[in-house]
């Protein structure tokens, strides 16, 4: 919320694990910086497609949260990886 402009936005997207999805918020940060706070559970097809676009486009760099990248045969490593909590986002060539 630090990083937020005045008059700016936070989207809380996904959630938390259970039993640690507890967070404490500065509420001068949110007031004075009159923030709006909103949260968001999952993403829609159209979504996904226009980050596909903004990506190929070169509007959106993604390469700084992908922490993994495998090939198809080593998808199980990537997923040990994702459940062990040790990446971000894992890349998968087929």
């Amino acid at each position: 919320m630090h990083y937020a402009r005045m008059g700016g936005a936070v989207s809380l997207f996904a959630s938390l694990p259970t039993g640690a999805s507890d967070i404490t918020l500065d509420s001068r940060v949110i007031h004075y910086g009159e923030l709006r706070i909103t949260g968001a559970s999952d993403s829609r097809p159209e979504h996904v497609s226009k980050a596909v676009q903004l990506m190929s486009e070169g509007k959106i760099n993604a390469d700084p949260i992908i922490t993994h990248r495998v090939s198809l045969e080593q998808i199980h490593n990537g997923l040990d990886l994702m459940k062990a909590k040790q990446s971000l986002k894992v890349l998968v060539y087929p």
